[in-house]
């Protein structure tokens, strides 16, 4: 099974955040705190309302710059409900027409268990040495503290290495979409890429590369 990137079409002027001067429940938080969490919060986000244009109401994905998770259609959250998919959690997202008519929207949180998911006895790292203009020999990286270990080497050893990748991740795991932290991305099996464009759900944009793949599934 292979895997691509999962991108967002987006147009900046989709949507029109509504700002909310309420007071709020002690256990609501905004949703920009959920970027820097790993696991599911124990508190309940605070989602803002918003205003999404008429011509857009029919876009399946909503880009708020988060690296957890992202806003998606009740079509797509149906799609991703009979497949296989990490541990995650869905929120009710306020998405208002500019009528006022609330627009089925739903906000996926996704946990970040990439290297629980990978391989990582057969997938093979590397760093680029912007100095020299070369990749580093191969490595092996088990968790997300090998990768600190590596940059704190790197710097013992005055090599400029900024960036720690894999040109294919190798998996251990039968899942449909996955949170890749390290790529800044979402990745999506062949399943689900094959699920988006026959129902061809909007302001989606899949990657040509393959970047990762289950050699086992």
């Amino acid at each position: 099974m292979k895997y691509y990137k999962l991108r967002f079409d987006v147009n900046k002027n989709v949507l029109k955040e509504v700002p909310d001067y309420t007071g709020r429940e002690s256990d609501i938080r905004d949703i920009s705190e959920f970027n820097s969490l790993d696991n599911i919060p124990n508190f309940k986000p605070y989602l803002s309302n918003f205003i999404i244009k008429d011509k857009f109401q029919n876009v399946d994905i909503l880009d708020l710059d988060l690296n957890s998770g992202f806003i998606i259609s009740s079509k797509f959250k149906n799609i991703l409900l009979k497949l296989n998919l990490p541990e995650h959690r869905f929120y009710e997202a306020d998405v208002f027409t500019t009528k006022g008519e609330k627009v089925g929207f739903h906000y996926l949180f996704l946990v970040n268990n990439f290297f629980n998911l990978l391989d990582s006895d057969r997938t093979q790292f590397y760093g680029m040495d912007w100095y020299d203009n070369k990749l580093t020999d191969s490595f092996l990286i088990k968790n997300e503290k090998d990768i600190v270990s590596l940059y704190e080497k790197f710097e013992e050893n005055n090599i400029d290495v900024e960036v720690i990748k894999s040109d294919l991740y190798l998996l251990n795991q039968k899942v449909d979409l996955i949170r890749c932290d390290i790529e800044c991305c979402f990745l999506i099996s062949e399943r689900l890429k094959y699920e988006i464009e026959e129902n061809d759900l909007e302001n989606i944009v899949i990657s040509d590369k393959c970047y990762a793949e289950n050699l086992n599934w």
